[in-house]
């Protein structure tokens, strides 16, 4: 008997999609950093309203964070080996969704 859903990926696998969560991130981190610019030109940030920047600098921090996550763990897979993910695995790597679509039907 198995208990629970567990699948098995290869490394080359895996890491292919933690390079491309890493640049999704980064995109992400880049995109709320322009949108911090924007809203310190137009004034926004000293109109007496809520800082919209403090927001968007906890975007920005929390898309820093899971990038650099994903750089970490794409440089740490050993080579050549299968492993066996579990739903709470794929969670943590953001596989569910529209990018296992892209992934594995694209």
């Amino acid at each position: 008997m198995i208990e629970g859903i567990h699948l098995d990926f290869k490394s080359s696998e895996i890491k292919k999609h933690l390079l491309e969560r890493m640049r999704h991130h980064k995109e992400r981190e880049v995109f709320y950093l322009t949108q911090i610019r924007r809203v310190r030109k137009s004034g926004a940030d000293r109109a007496g309203y809520i800082n919209p920047v403090s927001a968007l600098e906890k975007k920005v921090e929390s898309h820093r964070e899971r990038r650099d996550l994903f750089a970490v763990m794409a440089q740490h897979l050993i080579p050549n080996e299968v492993y066996r993910l579990t739903e709470t695995d794929l969670g943590h790597i953001e596989l569910p969704g529209r990018s296992y679509n892209r992934w594995h039907l694209g």
